[in-house]
């Protein structure tokens, strides 16, 4: 039995060994006529050490690993990053190379190559203005300037300290302003800004993941969003080679995506199955029929005229522990108008027929409409 076990342990060895021996003559291979600058001898350099790496973690018991990645992943890292800053000054990408899939920790990397990279937007949408934020990219368009750079403490949504990263956006012309926090929603408002209206096309973005002290998960956020009605995307999923093609597109040609969709805002590729809805619907295979998971209620959306609350987007409250929404106390859906639980200052006004919003609000198209000016104020008298 105990020659069987050695000799089983030599097999083993033996097969690694192989193994090993043809990972390393593979990146010999792809290293032949490799550039000689500083870049691609890093790069080459680089790849066989990360397939030394694997080898001797494939041949290490798990209880030295952990000796062995302190003493040598630190050192893979570092150099990483210090190839990103050669590629950088070379005007080369190392991600193009046939070497880079063997290339272990290629986060290090991504993070100096991307951090403050100049990229110049020709097609702006809120997909590409978050890829840029996420990688801390400086995106120019059209004489409009977004960077991120620092950090500031900040008060959260529910009264809790945090730091964010500061995003400065610089228009063509006027004063540069400042924004905080990276998330799909800010994207979307800067997109907003730079373009004065919401984005009219495919939006493949998602949400961003609810707060903790919402006590949601974000599973059960969407499925009450596709329940009122508010998403803006439904889709068959949302990995693999066609949800890859299908955002792809949205982001490099947004009216070719748009146009994908029926009058009804349907798309199905019957080639591979893959479908997207922009009206909340979803697509029956065994049946061949789109339906709607939740029946959508056709009153027209009121707005809180204090706080800005909507039906789709209340007020969180945390009440005796558990999370709750705001309500209405007064509200009038066809002219979309409301007080809600939180603003009950407003009932007297509302009663005596202020219909007039305290705070900025947008209208459908996403553009910014001040209300409570003088011109709403003379026709709400006009109206007496």
């Amino acid at each position: 039995m105990k020659v069987a076990v050695e000799g089983g342990a030599c097999c083993r060895e033996d097969a690694e060994m192989l193994k090993g021996k043809e990972e390393m003559e593979s990146v010999a291979k792809l290293a032949e006529g490799a550039a000689t600058t500083a870049a691609g001898l890093a790069l080459n350099d680089l790849a066989a050490r990360s397939a030394l790496l694997r080898i001797v973690l494939r041949r290490t018991a798990l209880g030295e690993k952990c000796e062995l990645l302190a003493n040598l992943v630190g050192a893979l890292g570092d150099d990483m990053r210090q190839l990103a800053k050669e590629c950088r000054a070379s005007g080369i990408d190392a991600r193009s190379s046939a070497l880079w899939s063997l290339l272990e920790h290629q986060d290090q990397y991504e993070a100096v190559f991307e951090r403050n990279r100049r990229v110049e937007v020709q097609q702006l949408t809120p997909m590409v203005i978050y890829q840029c934020l996420s990688r801390r990219n400086q995106l120019f368009h059209a004489g409009w300037t977004v960077i991120v750079g620092g950090s500031r403490e900040v008060t959260g949504g529910y009264g809790e300290p945090a730091w964010e990263s500061r995003i400065w956006l610089q228009p063509p012309t006027g004063v540069l302003r400042e924004y905080s926090g990276i998330g799909r929603e800010m994207a979307r408002a800067l997109y907003r800004e730079m373009k004065g209206f919401s984005f009219q096309g495919v939006d493949t973005l998602g949400h961003d993941t609810p707060h903790p002290a919402e006590r949601i998960s974000f599973n059960d956020m969407i499925a009450r969003f596709e329940e009122e009605g508010t998403l803006p995307l439904i889709a068959s999923t949302e990995h693999g080679p066609s949800w890859d093609a299908f955002t792809n597109l949205s982001v490099e040609d947004p009216d070719a995506c748009r146009a994908l969709f029926d009058e009804k805002g349907r798309y199905r590729d019957t080639s591979t199955g893959f479908w997207a809805s922009l009206d909340c619907e979803r697509y029956d295979d065994a049946a061949g029929e789109w339906y709607r998971a939740y029946a959508i209620a056709d009153a027209t959306e009121a707005s809180c005229i204090g706080c800005g609350c909507r039906d789709s987007s209340p007020c969180w409250l945390n009440v005796d522990g558990k999370c709750d929404t705001c309500q209405w106390v007064r509200v009038d859906h066809a002219a979309g108008r409301g007080v809600c639980s939180e603003c009950r200052e407003l009932e007297s006004s509302w009663d005596a027929g202020d219909r007039v919003p305290r705070i900025a609000a947008f209208d459908e198209q996403g553009r910014m409409v001040e209300l409570g000016t003088n011109e709403s104020k003379n026709s709400a008298r006009d109206d007496e």
